[in-house]
């Protein structure tokens, strides 16, 4: 009867085995798979370090710029040599763009990988608005106040020159007081900034500088069309005034109902004339 018990717990056992053995085939195939995936994956990895010869898949080779005009690459690529280099994939993207960005006439730029070995990067280049006189510098501003290069006059501007900007100042918020001067002796039907060669936008009463009568014109905080309208219809009495007094230094229409005349010669009192 054991014998008998035996063989029959025997006969139980290979049952149960056999009726594990595919899921036991399915796991153990599972594994096999598994450790074949880590093999490829790492294969791939070493492979994208180091290829037969010698030199990284992923080595940076080429540094490509899009929509450069007036900036040199070579300049740019100048100043990456130390961040733009390596494997692409430890690339700083954002280092990159912040250095060719530090470039005067770059406003902004886009980075991006290109795989296998090339960084693309797509630049939007400053615009020219205006020209700065900035000490005894003329130079190109663009319309935020960043100064640009020298002028030249290949640059055809039309709009005055601005005056009060400098190295290192606010000149955003100046550039753009300065427009929205500009803005206003163009809004009527006369575009008054053909009678005028410069704007200073550093003193708190904006002037301006009449072309025709080579005189410098406060024209205040505001109203700036209107102002200038008034400066011209009272133009017969600057001109008196200038033949009675000599040189005239400003001429001042910011009051109201009043031409104040201010001559160069010292000592010389305001000459006030009711409009």
């Amino acid at each position: 009867m054991a014998k008998a018990k035996k063989s029959t717990s025997a006969r139980s056992r290979w049952k149960q085995w056999r009726a594990q053995a595919p899921a036991r085939l399915a796991t153990g195939l599972k594994t096999v798979l598994s450790a074949l995936a880590v093999a490829v994956v790492g294969l791939f990895l070493y492979q994208s370090w180091a290829s037969p010869s010698g030199r990284p898949y992923f080595a940076l080779e080429h540094v490509r710029f899009q929509g450069l005009e007036r900036v040199d690459p070579a300049y740019l690529r100048g100043l990456l040599q130390d961040s733009a280099r390596g494997n692409i994939l430890h690339v700083d993207l954002d280092q990159v763009r912040r250095q060719v960005e530090s470039a005067t006439w770059v406003e902004s730029a886009v980075v991006r990988r290109r795989l296998p070995d090339e960084l693309v990067i797509s630049v939007r280049e400053r615009t020219a608005g205006a020209v700065a006189q900035v000490g005894d510098e003329i130079l190109l501003v663009d319309r935020h106040g960043v100064l640009l290069d020298p002028y030249d006059p290949k640059f055809e501007l039309d709009v005055p020159i601005v005056v009060g900007l400098s190295r290192g100042g606010q000149n955003a918020r100046l550039m753009k007081r300065y427009w929205t001067v500009v803005e206003d002796l163009r809004s009527g039907e006369t575009d008054y900034t053909r009678h005028i060669s410069d704007i200073d936008v550093s003193r708190p009463q904006v002037a301006v500088t009449s072309i025709d009568e080579r005189v410098s014109v406060i024209l205040g905080e505001k109203d700036f069309n209107k102002r200038f309208r008034i400066f011209l219809s009272q133009v017969e009495k600057v001109r008196e005034a200038r033949r009675q007094h000599g040189a005239i230094q400003e001429v001042d229409v910011s009051f109201p109902n009043r031409l104040i005349i201010r001559t160069a010669r010292q000592g010389q009192p305001e000459v006030a004339l009711s409009r």
